[in-house]
């Protein structure tokens, strides 16, 4: 087994100390615009998508799962941003 020599290893206390409250301050930001963006796109998108439109039958399986990306409620809003956030523009990573 390979062990590491101890000036690399990090000790608990840093994560708590020096970590947490540098990330928390970020996560912060980032859940505050993203729960900004998700009301924003309620008030203005809302109620436009639904499952039971005619086109969204005609496309074929991963396309047709589409509809469920909208702003129709909190909780689709808040994975639509996430699905932004970590995809961009739908590109595959």
């Amino acid at each position: 087994m390979i062990s590491l020599p101890s000036s690399l290893l990090l000790p608990p206390q840093v994560f708590k100390d020096l970590l947490v409250p540098a990330f928390l301050g970020q996560a912060t930001v980032i859940f505050t615009l993203m729960h900004v963006f998700c009301y924003l796109g309620m008030y203005f998108f809302g109620g436009r998508i639904e499952a039971s439109q005619a086109h969204w039958a005609a496309l074929p399986v991963p396309a047709s799962l589409y509809y469920l990306l909208n702003f129709n409620t909190y909780r689709e809003g808040m994975l639509t941003l996430f699905m932004l956030v970590r995809l961009g523009k739908g590109g595959r990573r």
